[in-house]
């Protein structure tokens, strides 16, 4: 009896692995020209940032008071409070023209809320549909 050789028993598949590697590295290239390409012309866009302040909600009774404490100014028609899911507008913000903004130390809501209502203070971006929420509290 003959003894099989190895190229009998295996079968001769010894090409695959390199073919399969080149594919990889071709894709790997494909994607990382792509990726490169959307930064150097810009395709991914700038993404504004909020502003970062510090915010204070003082607390009497029913009575809130909001103030910005320190960090980036704010700007009026930029801020807004929502007292549980709704908005106060504007007309509860001082008023000020659209190039406005509140700095450290001045009083951006003033106002009567029931208790366990929950108060935000968010920023609504001038550019784009983006809003974050600079501060909360919720009322005793």
């Amino acid at each position: 009896m003959k003894a099989k050789t190895r190229t009998e028993l295996y079968g001769d598949e010894r090409g695959v692995s390199p073919v399969i590697g080149v594919i990889v590295m071709v894709a790997i290239t494909v994607i990382l020209a792509a990726v490169i390409g959307a930064f150097v012309f810009g395709l991914g866009g700038e993404q504004e940032q909020p502003p970062q302040a510090r915010l204070d909600f003082d607390i009497d009774g029913e009575q809130v008071t909001i103030r910005h404490d320190s960090g980036d100014s704010l700007a009026v028609a930029a801020v807004d409070v929502v007292v549980d899911g709704s908005s106060v507008g504007s007309g509860a913000l001082e008023p000020g023209g659209p190039d406005e903004a509140y700095t450290a130390g001045e009083t951006i809501y003033s106002g009567t809320v029931d208790s366990d209502a929950e108060i935000l203070v968010v920023w609504r971006s001038p550019t784009s549909d983006r809003t974050t929420t600079l501060s909360h509290t919720t009322m005793p």
